[in-house]
């Protein structure tokens, strides 16, 4: 892949998180500063040629300071979060404590052979980084790469997605990334 694709493809992810973050601030979630986004040229198959990394435009001052959550271990238990109705306007999301834990949900997907999917899998993929992230990047599934690491996003798609996180003022270790599936599909599909 060029570089200008790179650079479109950046931009246009940027653009879609952007979007979304503005969404989730709208909704209410605290702690979004859609400002420290950098703001890129979504480019078009006429720009692209002309577009170069130096072309980007870097935000000017330094992220705003990240108030993650600290990383805990894997056998503290998870939050868990219920609606509590509310008499003087629409129901508040109040944080139930549960007791299970990612060390129980891992062992309780143990070796798991539920599906047909683990005939063809290396490893099963697990759910990475900060347990306690308010940000969470969830893929479909794992490919060949993440397969034979056992941890998601590690390929291609993983160093993009990096970037990107990096580009809106976390660290990798800052958020949590998983797939909905665990284990890779034949050839991808």
């Amino acid at each position: 892949m060029t570089a200008n694709l790179l650079n479109s493809e950046l931009a246009t992810l940027l653009a879609d998180t952007r979007e979304h973050l503005t969404y989730f601030h709208e909704l209410g979630v605290e702690d979004i500063d859609v400002g420290t986004l950098p703001i890129l040229p979504a480019t078009t198959s006429a720009t692209a040629s002309a577009t170069t990394p130096a072309a980007i435009p870097r935000r000017p001052t330094a992220p705003a300071p990240i108030r993650s959550a600290p990383i805990v271990s894997q056998s503290e238990p998870l939050p868990h979060y219920i609606e509590v109705p509310s008499t003087s306007g629409p129901a508040v999301r109040a944080e139930k404590q549960s007791t299970e834990t990612f060390a129980e949900i891992w062992a309780e997907i143990g070796t798991c052979t539920r599906c047909p999917l683990y005939q063809g899998r290396t490893n099963i993929v697990h759910t990475d980084g900060n347990q306690r992230a308010r940000l969470m990047f969830v893929g479909e599934a794992p490919g060949a790469d993440e397969d034979a690491q056992g941890r998601p996003f590690v390929g291609r798609a993983g160093q993009l997605l990096t970037k990107i996180i990096e580009a809106i003022g976390f660290k990798r270790e800052e958020v949590l990334i998983g797939n909905v599936n665990r284990c890779r599909p034949p050839a991808n599909r």
